[in-house]
């Protein structure tokens, strides 16, 4: 079976995605970019055994960062999910590390910080 080589992006600022697509390029991973939680639950539902690594944000509009993450982890437990988010509730990032989050990144971040996590987590 092929490894998985696919980072979901999911993000609403297209700059943003843009900036974490180039990133994921410099370490050797295609990046699959989508705009809201629910676009990214459909994607995953087809094509999840290919996704190495979800990074989502958690504001978002139709279904924001915290529902598309249960929704995935109902589908999958095993998804590995990094949160990205200049806005999450400190309680809510704990919580979702708690529910199996592989970690959690502030933005503004430098994309070394994201490189490294992102290195350590599919290890």
């Amino acid at each position: 079976m092929k490894k998985p080589d696919i980072i979901l992006i999911v993000d609403d600022e297209m700059l943003i995605t843009e900036i974490l697509a180039k990133i994921v390029s410099r370490i050797n991973y295609r990046s699959h970019i989508c705009i809201n939680g629910r676009e990214a639950v459909d994607y995953y539902r087809k094509n999840g055994d290919e996704v190495a690594l979800i990074i989502l944000d958690m504001i978002m509009p139709e279904m924001n960062g915290y529902e598309t993450f249960n929704a995935i982890r109902n589908m999958d437990p095993s998804a590995k999910i990094l949160i990205v988010s200049g806005y999450a509730l400190e309680e809510d990032a704990a919580y979702m590390q708690k529910k199996g989050a592989v970690g959690f990144i502030e933005k503004p971040f430098h994309s070394e910080q994201l490189i490294s996590v992102v290195e350590k987590i599919l290890k």
